[in-house]
């Protein structure tokens, strides 16, 4: 183990320092240990847990990197082993759990590449994993918001067939948001809810539902913005205001829109 910690560490400080082809050499050598530990200890758990979060970093640095097909390879196979680690334990909800979630991370690189059918089974995969651990503790505000999550994209790739998966991610992620308010992850999957469903509404022609939930969204996600800009926050309220000039736009009030926009491009 001692090799693998020394190509770990040294891939962590090449990245700090932006020496991503050193970075991702070393990595791959940690990588290429694991393999051949787990060639003579397929079910060592333990070995399937570090495993995965090699394939995770990988993917990472290859998206930081722009390589969308290398980062889908790398988390497709963060998933798998993710997959096999609940099918050696299948009562260890933590694993279930980290399926899940891995499985989301999937969806989030297909749905960058433009895979949207593959990015909506992942969600489904993610969301028949997050149901099942939701009916064991419908109060576990984690299990709740990744249920959420998972209803929303899957909502996001269904396009057409959104509204029942954008209702009942909405229930849960404002539950979830309830139980831990100063949380700024359920926070911003409940702006990215409220966004969803502003779109659905414009797609349809229903300017005033579409106005408020950007309404809706801009009042989750403001409060957060006030006390601490951050990145995510940026994207968040960009995404706000090109919903609301495209809203603005499509009730014929175009100095609004232009407003709208021009105020999101300043953002991004």
């Amino acid at each position: 183990k001692e090799a693998a910690y020394g190509y770990h560490n040294m891939a962590v400080l090449d990245e700090s320092l932006g020496k991503y082809d050193q970075a991702e050499k070393a990595m791959l050598a940690e990588r290429e240990l694991y393999v051949g530990w787990l060639k003579k200890h397929p079910k060592d758990l333990e070995l399937r847990f570090e495993a995965a979060n090699i394939d995770s970093w990988l993917g990472s640095l290859s998206l930081r990197r722009g390589r969308l097909d290398q980062a889908e390879e790398y988390f497709q196979a963060y998933a798998e082993n993710n997959r096999r680690n609940v099918e050696i334990e299948a009562g260890d909800a933590r694993l279930k759990l980290r399926y899940a979630d891995s499985l989301l991370f999937l969806y989030a690189i297909q749905i960058q590449r433009g895979r949207i059918k593959e990015a909506g089974s992942s969600a489904f995969d993610a969301m028949q994993i997050a149901e099942g651990l939701f009916q064991q503790d419908p109060t576990n505000s984690e299990w709740m918001m990744t249920f959420g999550q998972a209803k929303l994209n899957h909502a996001i790739a269904s396009q057409d067939n959104a509204g029942p998966d954008l209702q009942a991610a909405e229930s849960l992620i404002y539950k979830a948001h309830k139980l831990n308010p100063k949380d700024e992850r359920t926070a911003d999957l409940l702006a990215k809810v409220f966004i969803a469903q502003g779109q659905s509404a414009l797609s349809q022609g229903d300017t005033d539902s579409a106005a408020q939930s950007a309404y809706d969204a801009f009042m989750v996600i403001e409060p957060k913005w006030k006390m601490q800009a951050n990145e995510d926050l940026r994207r968040r309220k960009a995404q706000i205001l090109l919903l609301q000039g495209r809203i603005a736009l499509k009730n014929g009030n175009r100095p609004e829109a232009e407003m709208k926009l021009q105020s999101a491009v300043g953002l991004l």
